[in-house]
């Protein structure tokens, strides 16, 4: 594997180096903040967290991401912590990363930094082929059940509730870092790891694109549209429905914000934090007669840039 060095880890996490310093053999999470605080819990994470035979008081002197590194131990880097957003602003998992978060390095630079990159996604997917994609059904089920407890009156937001929906986070809590640790330490077996997944004929699978059911080929305001296969549409963030079917869905906001109520969050939540079925939102809207359905004009399709980091579990 091809050894990367500071200057390349420097270009790398330029968008977060607020949160990080360089030290002998690596970079280390900036531990400025209340050690007593576990919200800042995932700030001081590294790599080294996940290991089995690591003595706790010495992961202090583990870092983030060694000097010099490899594509496997960026991936690992790139799991979870400050690591985590530094790999967003370079596009998702599934199609990441994207070209245009390159154009920022000089064109002199570039190509150590794109390789390093372009090599820790490789090395995420070869390892998720073997440990599997990240099951976030009980993240979505402790959200929704977050949600509500908020929307409810004060009166019914007992002691109990609030018991039942703590012990909803701790079992996602659990079943995240149980895969994340599963995923480390393939990353860092790096003779099990290629740098891209061989597939066999046998596991090949026919890919198809089926044609949305409503609406033309719009990117989503937070570059969220993922196609679904089925009769179920398009997946998109609920702002970005929101923003998309408001001229002709005049109750759109309330009807979201008491989906858990209406039966809306029933009839059309996607499995992904924060995604609906647009399809199944459409037709409960529908059914109940809060469409005010014209016929569509063809016109120039709108594209926004993709923005804004947002925690895969936690918003």
């Amino acid at each position: 594997m091809q050894p990367y060095g500071k200057e390349v880890a420097e270009k790398i996490i330029k968008c977060r180096d607020d949160d990080f310093t360089f030290k002998d053999g690596g970079v280390f999470p900036k531990d400025d903040r209340p050690s007593s605080d576990t919200e800042f819990d995932a700030c001081t994470w590294r790599p080294a967290c996940e290991l089995s035979g690591q003595a706790g008081q010495k992961l202090r002197e583990k870092p983030a991401l060694p000097i010099p590194f490899n594509e496997n131990e960026l991936a690992a880097f790139f799991l979870h912590g400050w690591g985590w957003y530094v790999r967003d602003s370079f596009g998702s998992w599934d199609d990441g990363p994207d070209e245009s978060a390159f154009e920022k390095i000089d064109h002199l630079e570039r190509g150590e930094v794109k390789d390093a990159v372009t090599g820790a996604f490789h090395a995420y997917r070869a390892a998720e082929c073997a440990i599997g994609k990240f099951d976030n059904t009980l993240a979505c089920m402790a959200q929704e059940l977050d949600d509500a407890f908020w929307n409810a009156n004060v009166s019914l937001r007992t002691a109990e509730c609030r018991e039942a929906l703590r012990i909803a986070y701790k079992k996602a809590d659990e079943a995240e870092s149980a895969w994340r640790k599963k995923m480390v330490n393939q990353l860092l077996k790096v003779e099990q790891v290629p740098l891209v997944p061989t597939i066999t004929t046998a596991t090949v699978q026919p890919i198809t694109t089926p044609e949305p059911v409503i609406g033309t080929v719009e990117p989503a305001i937070d570059g969220s549209i993922k196609i679904k296969t089925g009769d179920r549409g398009w997946v998109l963030k609920k702002a970005a429905l929101i923003a998309k079917h408001a001229s002709k869905w005049d109750t759109i906001r309330g009807d979201f914000h008491s989906a858990s109520e209406n039966g809306l969050s029933k009839s059309a939540k996607a499995p992904g934090h924060g995604e609906w079925y647009e399809t199944d939102a459409l037709n409960w809207a529908r059914q109940r007669g809060k469409l005010n359905e014209q016929p569509v004009q063809v016109g120039h399709a709108s594209a926004t840039p993709w923005a804004g980091l947002t925690h895969r579990c936690q918003g």
